[in-house]
């Protein structure tokens, strides 16, 4: 009887395990099923309604996408990167580049309850060579299925549907061949290889025995972070991995948009009269402006901002000293002295640029 029902569970096992990576009738259903929405949501409840675990669901929406999407080879060769302004735009053309592909497999999947991820990274191509490596030129994605991590790149996959299995949750290391992430962690693997590995294709040769590296708690750790802090982090980890100059460009960008999401918060503490908070909000953004005006130039509106930056922080400087029953602003003029300078240099013909030097002139005119 104990032999009966070992091997009863045994089978048992088995049957699950096949049943978990069985795909036939999901490929089948997916093939031919037609949306009659470009509703990206709607479309996922669909596609998934007949799969009986997470493995399924993934698989239904990859084929989708595989099957449904095609690569969009004029706007590559172009070097446009937004025709598609959202994921409704890619269901009605049926049309994307890899983040295209990658950002609806995020979405979707997300939708039906799937913890899927965006990656960015770097590729080869399939003889072995490499694009020039400077900046991330593919992206993918990492879904988490019954607490572990797998690769799938819809993208390539729909240059060779025929073959469509090979980046379906392909194991890690054979992933890495030809995907290169930003980010160590998305490798998925406990000794992560470096780009100098990759471009020489040594990502074997990594010493595994004396590895440390927790992939999957920085996943946690990097994915519970806001989005702006998660750009940014994986913009300087890019930068620091690769320093060239378009990831140095990328950088820098990034701090601007975090120092962008400073300034917003001390103009929100500004209007509440929470002076002493919103300068310090006002330096953070100053200091992320200074970084990243460093490694590049800003854009007008940028530029723009910067010098509202140092405005804004100028009068909450002066209302904070002055409730304090201080009666000389030497930093306040500094502040409104640069603020003046750089919105001068923008030679700017917005009323509202020209009204805030009017009011800078006033400020300076009757600050000791």
């Amino acid at each position: 009887m104990r032999y009966l029902v070992c091997a009863f569970l045994l089978f048992y096992l088995y049957a699950a395990c096949k049943a978990q990576r069985h795909f036939t009738d999901i490929d089948q259903w997916v093939r031919k099923y037609h949306p009659t929405t470009n509703n990206p949501d709607t479309i996922a409840r669909e596609l998934t309604a007949h799969a009986i675990n997470d493995f399924q669901k993934t698989r239904a929406i990859y084929q989708f996408l595989v099957h449904h999407i095609s690569y969009d080879h004029a706007v590559a060769q172009k070097g446009l990167k937004r025709i598609n302004r959202s994921n409704h735009d890619i269901l009605k053309r049926r049309r994307a580049i890899c983040w295209g592909y990658a950002q609806l497999m995020t979405h979707m999947c997300q939708q039906v309850g799937i913890e899927a991820y965006t990656v960015s990274g770097y590729s080869s191509m399939h003889d072995g060579t490499y694009s020039t490596l400077q900046k991330p030129d593919h992206a993918w994605n990492v879904v988490s299925i019954e607490d572990e991590y797998y690769h799938l790149d819809a993208t390539w996959a729909s240059n060779v549907r025929e073959r469509s299995d090979y980046f379906f949750l392909p194991e890690p290391q054979q992933f890495g061949e030809d995907h290169y992430p930003i980010m160590a962690m998305w490798q998925l693997l406990d000794c992560p290889t470096s780009i100098n590995d990759f471009k020489a294709h040594n990502q074997h040769l990594s010493d595994s025995t004396s590895c440390t590296f927790a992939f999957r708690d920085s996943i946690v750790q990097f994915t519970t972070l806001p989005y702006i802090d998660r750009r940014l982090k994986e913009e300087s980890l890019g930068f620091k991995d690769n320093p060239t100059p378009a990831n140095r460009q990328s950088y820098a960008h990034a701090l601007m948009d975090r120092a962008m999401v400073h300034k917003e918060e001390a103009d929100s503490l500004f209007e509440i009269d929470a002076f002493e908070a919103a300068m310090a909000s006002y330096e953070a953004a100053l200091q992320q402006f200074a970084e990243a005006n460093v490694a590049t130039d800003l854009f007008p509106w940028q530029q723009e901002a910067l010098g509202f930056t140092y405005f804004n922080y100028a009068q909450a400087q002066y209302r904070h000293l002055y409730n304090k029953g201080r009666r000389s602003y030497p930093k306040v003029r500094n502040a409104l002295n640069e603020a003046q300078r750089i919105l001068l240099d923008m030679e700017s013909e917005s009323w509202l640029v020209k009204n805030a030097l009017r009011s800078i002139d006033m400020y300076l005119s009757q600050i000791p």
